[in-house]
């Protein structure tokens, strides 16, 4: 999972999860598939890239031998938040997998947006209360 805030696509880590990139941190403008997704609000797949830095960012996931790649976006009424990427090691993904991949991001984005309003919510509650 990798965040995008103000320009800059930041790795995102789960706990005990190891080379997932949270070293990682590169500007979303730079050429790679990664950017390509900023840009395109579409999603990725296809063979990895054997150089630049997206080889670089996939190095840094140790995931440089993979067959193909995807990556997928997260968006917010237009607006990018983040990206997932995939892969499936030395095999293919299927399109069932991408599909579900697809559908787990259509969530994400629900999901951050219902949090989001609600930060706004209790927000406008709380600076309520204390005008009073």
């Amino acid at each position: 999972m990798l965040r995008i805030h103000r320009g800059v696509i930041q790795g995102v880590c789960g706990e005990g999860v190891t080379n997932c990139g949270a070293e990682l941190l590169f500007p979303a403008d730079v050429k790679s598939p990664f950017a390509d997704v900023v840009a395109g609000h579409q999603p990725v797949r296809g063979l990895p890239p054997q150089d630049g830095v997206g080889a670089r960012i996939l190095g840094m996931l140790g995931r440089e031998n993979v067959q193909e790649i995807a990556v997928l976006p997260i968006a917010i009424q237009g607006r990018m938040v983040g990206l997932l990427y995939a892969d499936n090691g030395a095999e293919a993904l299927a399109d069932a997998s991408f599909a579900a991949l697809e559908a787990v991001c259509t969530r994400l984005a629900k999901a951050y947006e219902r949090l989001i309003l609600a930060r706004k919510r209790d927000s406008f509650g709380a600076s309520a209360f204390c005008a009073e």
